[in-house]
């Protein structure tokens, strides 16, 4: 079974990844790894001063003079837009994260938002073995990313406090017959830890019918 968060900047992704790791005992990837060592070389930074501020929403915004000027965040879209697509391919992300999955495991994958990258999970493990976890949230947006919402087929939303509007115009034209719980994530964090713990059950309900 493999997880798959897909929301916006600051939307939830890695706090809903964290939970799915610290609750259920999923192994967390992500399409990220291999973004941050290139952009270290690119830029020729070290790892370890790149990481010392990314983890926070504020330090990932926080544009640097050992990044051109550039945000941790917009370096990481910078490295993997000019750098490594035009020299790998679209594809690059998503088959290094499914060479590191074991069928026998659990995992949950924080920042997916690219086609390119989905379709070598799906070649790996099939659509039924995935599900999506679609945040939304009040002032989030694609706008300043380059990433974008999949359009997978909705089972159940939920709606935390408030329903936020859904931005369709950043949603990919490309369907995928996967299982997708549009969150609106608006709420506490016990809301949203509500809402992941219903739909852990659901996805394991799911995939026990499907034995």
């Amino acid at each position: 079974m493999i997880v798959i968060f897909n929301g916006p900047p600051r939307s939830g992704k890695d706090v809903g990844a964290e939970y799915f790791e610290r609750a259920f005992g999923f192994s967390h990837l992500t399409f990220k790894e291999e973004i941050f060592k290139q952009a270290c070389r690119l830029f020729e930074v070290e790892l370890d001063w790149f990481m010392s501020e990314y983890d926070s929403t504020e330090g990932k915004e926080k544009p640097s003079a050992f990044l051109s000027g550039l945000s941790r965040r917009e370096a990481l879209i910078y490295t993997s837009e000019n750098h490594i697509k035009p020299k790998y391919g679209n594809a690059f992300f998503g088959e290094a994260v499914a060479k590191n999955i074991d069928h026998s495991k659990n995992y949950v994958i924080s920042d997916g938002g690219f086609i390119e990258e989905l379709t070598p999970i799906i070649n790996k493990i099939g659509y039924e073995n995935i599900s999506l976890v679609q945040l939304i949230r009040n002032d989030c947006s694609y706008e300043k990313d380059s990433r974008r919402y999949f359009n997978g087929t909705i089972v159940d939303e939920f709606v935390l406090n408030t329903k936020s509007k859904f931005e369709a115009q950043y949603l990919q034209s490309t369907e995928v017959p996967i299982d997708t719980y549009r969150v609106y994530n608006n709420g506490s964090f016990t809301d949203y830890y509500n809402a992941l713990e219903k739909i852990k059950f659901s996805i394991t309900e799911n995939m026990m019918s499907l034995t």
